[in-house]
């Protein structure tokens, strides 16, 4: 298995580029670290918009995404958008804080893949993202 590889040869995502969309600068810089502790280059936006324009640049691998981020119908169209442009499926993931009791059933059924509960952990982050982003 590709992860199993991974492990005994080093960087789990090196070369993936993630989106972060999140606006809870100690989620955003838990995450930074997490994922480029293991090579990934993170591209990290505020809002909305900042995730929309950054789409628009360079598609990412893999999108990381808060669910008050993902609330915004807006989001998961234009990754739609770009995996059809592109040709190339985003794996797109929704962040469910447990404190709010969000479903994460929602986000399922509203486009996202799949889901991580929060509070993060490291080896479920990378793991998730490089199982679910190499098998596309």
């Amino acid at each position: 298995m590709y992860v199993e590889k991974q492990l005994r040869e080093g960087l789990l995502l090196q070369g993936l580029q993630i989106l972060v969309a999140e606006n809870d600068l100690n989620h955003q810089e838990l995450l930074t670290f997490i994922l480029e502790a293991d090579g990934a280059f993170v591209i990290l936006v505020n809002s909305i918009e900042e995730a929309m324009e950054a789409l628009s640049l360079q598609p990412p691998d893999t999108i990381l995404a808060s669910t008050n981020m993902l609330e915004d119908s807006q989001l998961l169209a234009k990754v739609k958008h770009q995996a059809f442009a592109t040709g190339k499926e985003i794996l797109t993931v929704a962040l469910v804080d447990t404190s709010r009791s969000a479903n994460p059933i929602r986000f399922l059924e509203m486009g996202c893949q799949t889901y991580i509960r929060m509070p993060l952990d490291h080896s479920e982050v990378v793991n998730l993202v490089a199982t679910h982003t190499h098998s596309y």
